[in-house]
């Protein structure tokens, strides 16, 4: 496998000359581009794209659909907040004590609270960690 440079962290190349010299250097250079965005290609990196097949096109998101969600503060692997086994009993009971009894609240006021609890406490209601 031939070495990929990677063109970061624009889109554009920017600089006529520093792309011939990277031609010349590189086996082959990629950049990050969603698939809808169309840059505006000088006719070099046209043809080193379309003729040469030197300029790679990568598309994020992807990559990004696969990278599994970090905990923001421990770093560790934490699952989405629908598979957590939070509710917003238990989560009171846990935070406030077994007898709260407090006013409504709407669905989305719910899944706001939840969400947050989740991104801050990776752990089931019962105390286990997740590995």
């Amino acid at each position: 496998m031939h070495p990929i440079a990677l063109y970061y962290p624009y889109v554009h190349l920017r600089d006529e000359r520093w792309l011939k010299c990277a031609a010349l250097y590189w086996p082959r250079l990629a950049r990050l581009r969603v698939g809808d965005y169309t840059p505006e290609d000088s006719p070099t990196a046209r043809a080193l794209a379309q003729e040469l097949d030197w300029l790679l096109e990568v598309d994020p998101r992807r990559a990004a659909m696969s990278v599994e969600k970090l905990h923001p503060i421990t770093d560790q692997p934490s699952a989405h907040a629908a598979l957590s086994g939070w509710t917003l009993p238990k989560l009171t009971e846990v935070l406030l004590g077994d007898g709260f009894t407090g006013p409504a609240r709407s669905d989305a006021l719910d899944l706001f609270v939840l969400t947050a609890f989740e991104t801050l406490v990776p752990a089931d209601p019962d105390g286990r960690r997740r590995a």
